[in-house]
């Protein structure tokens, strides 16, 4: 069972690189794209939840992870966001970026996996 979550979301970007297909799934099964968006689950989150999101991604549109935030605050659940200003790939740029980033992370599972 996992305590706590993390989304690192550019770093998924193979997963998203099938978009369009995802999208033409819509039109001919809505049901299932439904079934299939995390929008859908929002409400349902019962861990710590950490969003994490370069703001020039483009394989990852910012959009899609202020779409997940705003169902998350809508349905009343509690999550922590950073988003990445100036990155493409959130801490990629500059070693201070990235270590300053993993320390966010290093802080949130030492506050999301205490006993």
């Amino acid at each position: 069972m996992t305590d706590c979550v993390m989304s690192k979301l550019p770093h998924f970007a193979t997963i998203f690189a099938c978009c369009a297909a995802f999208a033409f799934a819509a039109l001919v099964d809505s049901a299932g794209y439904r079934a299939s968006s995390v929008l859908t689950y929002a409400a349902q989150l019962q861990r710590p939840l950490l969003l994490i999101h370069g703001l020039t991604d483009d394989n990852v549109y910012f959009q899609h992870t202020l779409q997940l935030a705003n169902a998350l605050f809508l349905a009343g659940k509690t999550y922590e966001f950073m988003p990445m200003l100036g990155t493409h790939m959130a801490g990629a740029e500059a070693p201070v970026v990235k270590l300053r980033e993993e320390q966010r992370v290093m802080e949130f599972f030492h506050r999301a996996l205490q006993p």
